[in-house]
């Protein structure tokens, strides 16, 4: 995937998770009887017609105003479900903002390495590179920060999830563990989940047999994807309605909502059964 055509993928990757960041990918909400928005958080969705499934680690949720699915990809966007919801948990979880990106391929090659996926940040300085079992994790320094209130020090990571091109990246607040090796564990785990819980895909389209066992733990991280999961096999799986590739991105006011993600919000409300 040393080619344009390789690096013009990956460009497309993350150009379009930042869209996601900076546009939003903001649909009106549902509302309550006096027309105030309803927040909500989801612990499972799927982007790609289902080919890419999201299960959050517990104590985070899926922003269900920013979620967009296609039949060929999607927008997902992370962070505490106190924070999305504005209802207490009950999880004590570190801040962060981590977004999923799932585009078509369009390559046969092999997992793109740290080195393409660093031609595609552009002027963000890499500090950090690590690359195995069909994961690539680099940790950059942006030339400026999304808000005020995240540190410009982030995780990006690449991987290719049946026949998707899936780009990862995870903000914490200026000066967190989020911006060093807990984001790194984070996003690593996240990572992981999605293999667990995607559908594992043959060449060509069809379920691998049971037979088959998609890889579980990365060698050398100590990461157990099942470990603290949320159980959410008995929720919904949320599934939008495909939209036109050509639709752009709605609402605004991003930046301040990311920065308000980053924030621990306590309220005296407690989350109501159907939140979770």
């Amino acid at each position: 995937m040393r080619n344009g055509t390789g690096k013009s993928v990956l460009r497309i990757v993350w150009a379009w998770a930042l869209l996601g960041l900076l546009s939003g990918c903001l649909a009106p909400g549902p509302q309550d009887d006096a027309g105030a928005a309803v927040k909500t958080g989801l612990h499972r969705a799927e982007l790609a017609g289902g080919d890419v499934v999201i299960v959050p680690p517990q104590g985070y949720c899926i922003q269900q105003e920013t979620l967009h699915s296609r039949a060929t990809g999607g927008f997902a966007l992370l962070a505490s479900c106190e924070t999305i919801t504005g209802y207490v948990s009950g999880y004590d979880v570190d801040p962060m903002v981590l977004t999923i990106t799932a585009v078509p391929r369009r390559s046969e090659a092999a997992e793109p390495d740290v080195e393409e996926i660093a031609a595609a940040l552009g002027d963000r300085k890499v500090l950090r590179r690590l690359h195995g079992d069909g994961l690539t994790i680099v940790q950059v320094m942006a030339t400026e920060s999304l808000t005020t209130e995240d540190d410009p020090r982030h995780w990006r990571a690449m991987m290719v999830l049946n026949g998707k091109m899936v780009g990862l990246a995870l903000y914490g607040p200026k000066g967190s563990a989020m911006s060093g090796e807990k984001g790194l564990t984070m996003l690593s785990w996240q990572a992981e989940r999605l293999r667990e819980e995607s559908p594992l895909m043959v060449r060509g389209g069809g379920p691998v047999p049971e037979a088959m066992l998609r890889p579980h733990v990365r060698p050398g991280t100590g990461i157990e994807p099942g470990v603290g999961a949320a159980d959410a096999s008995a929720e919904p799986i949320e599934r939008p309605k495909p939209e036109p590739e050509n639709d752009t991105a709605k609402g605004g006011g991003v930046k301040k909502l990311i920065a308000g993600l980053f924030q621990r919000r306590r309220t005296d409300k407690t989350m109501p059964e159907q939140q979770e």
